[in-house]
């Protein structure tokens, strides 16, 4: 999962991807995308699956 996480960090920022575009994809609040990106919570397979098909990363 924190392979994930930071993958998913990198390619927001070589990208320019705001935060919230990511979390609005995903139909998650921006809170819990947040404490998602930090370590604090995780997220639903189903989230992380749109997350590599949107940002198409493994």
């Amino acid at each position: 999962m924190s392979e994930v996480r930071e993958n998913v960090r990198e390619v927001l920022k070589q990208n320019g991807i705001k935060h919230k575009w990511l979390h609005e994809q995903l139909g998650i609040s921006k809170s819990h995308f947040s404490h998602w990106l930090r370590g604090e919570r995780d997220l639903k397979q189903d989230h992380i699956n749109k997350i590599k098909e949107v940002l198409k990363i493994n």
